[in-house]
């Protein structure tokens, strides 16, 4: 199961209300658990992907909450913040990304790769005018 939530809440450009309850977008993220907790056959892998905020000062309690929430549902958790360059995409956007397996599994991201392409490389050369 792959997963986000709404990152209006924690990142520098927003208002700052964080993910503590259900009352704010980006608590979006409380119903995940919810949906592990209802379903009957908890998914064997999630992926979360989003802002690295998701952890920074102000919000790093809620963020370890949740990680404590999906151990005691049985699932091992590796998280880091990925930059894309470093993995062969031209875009230089941090981003947070979470793998939890269900059961005794261990994981580690994948090494670092050359960035080849530039943005240039990967624009389309016709674009149709609706877009301008």
């Amino acid at each position: 199961m792959t997963y986000s939530f709404p990152c209006q809440d924690l990142s520098l450009a927003g208002k700052g209300k964080g993910m503590s309850d259900t009352s704010t977008r980006s608590g979006m993220l409380w119903e995940v658990e919810r949906l592990l907790t209802e379903t009957k056959e908890k998914p064997q892998v999630l992926i979360m992907e989003n802002v690295i905020d998701v952890h920074n000062e102000r919000n790093k309690d809620d963020f370890k909450k949740f990680i404590l929430k999906l151990e005691r549902l049985g699932y091992q958790n590796y998280w880091k913040d990925l930059i894309a360059t470093d993995y062969g995409i031209p875009q230089t956007r941090n981003r947070c990304f979470m793998v939890s397996i269900l059961g005794n599994y261990s994981y580690s991201f994948p090494p670092k790769k050359e960035l080849k392409l530039k943005l240039i490389d990967l624009l389309e050369e016709k674009v149709g005018e609706k877009y301008f």
